[in-house]
């Protein structure tokens, strides 16, 4: 893990830790300190952020931002019964690295195959986000699921991420999915969505 310790410049005070890293696309950092200081750092960064307009957003504005970009998280777009190469994060996995719980299974799907689902954006005709665990139907039949969906203020239209078999999954395929009683269309798109602001 790459972190950086940071000191208080006042003496007395916790160590505590800062890891560049982004959950929403946008450029970030997670800062890690001992639970006692939580209250005081967080007056202190709303403070020093007055001056270039921060602010505290909340778990719904965060994860619009996460599905904007494109960025699975786990426990809700995949667990530990899916392979990274469905998710889409060859990035974190090595094909030279010696060996590892589960190296044979990536190489193998590297070298001589495929994954037959991958986690894809999808844009939704409509108004609203529809609920995790959607069906998505090609051809008449079912082709894939939704795992997380919302309605983005700045596209103003539903979105969503989903798995999509291998035959349906190319951007730009219409599929449809049944939202309540009504049967709307949906477009495999690229992700991210959109890009930073």
């Amino acid at each position: 893990m790459n972190m950086r310790p940071y000191r208080s410049k006042d003496p007395g005070r916790s160590l505590s830790y800062e890891k560049f890293s982004s959950h929403t696309g946008e450029a970030g950092f997670d800062l890690i300190a001992p639970k006692a200081n939580l209250i005081e750092l967080a007056a202190r960064l709303t403070e020093s952020g007055k001056s270039v307009s921060a602010a505290w957003v909340g778990a719904e504005a965060q994860n619009i931002l996460r599905i904007e970009a494109g960025i699975p998280r786990y426990g809700v777009d995949f667990s530990e019964d899916n392979l990274l190469l469905e998710v889409g994060m060859e990035h974190a996995v090595s094909y030279t690295k010696g060996c590892y719980l589960g190296q044979e299974v990536v190489e193998r799907i590297r070298s001589r195959g495929h994954v037959n689902k991958k986690l894809c954006g999808l844009l939704i005709d409509g108004r609203n986000a529809v609920d995790r665990g959607t069906s998505l139907f090609g051809d008449s039949k079912t082709v894939g699921e939704i795992t997380s969906s919302v309605t983005s203020p700045r596209l103003r239209r539903p979105i969503a991420l989903g798995y999509v078999h291998k035959d349906f999954w190319q951007p730009g395929t219409s599929l449809s999915l049944k939202h309540g009683e009504t049967m709307l269309s949906a477009k495999v798109s690229n992700v991210p969505f959109l890009t930073s602001s």
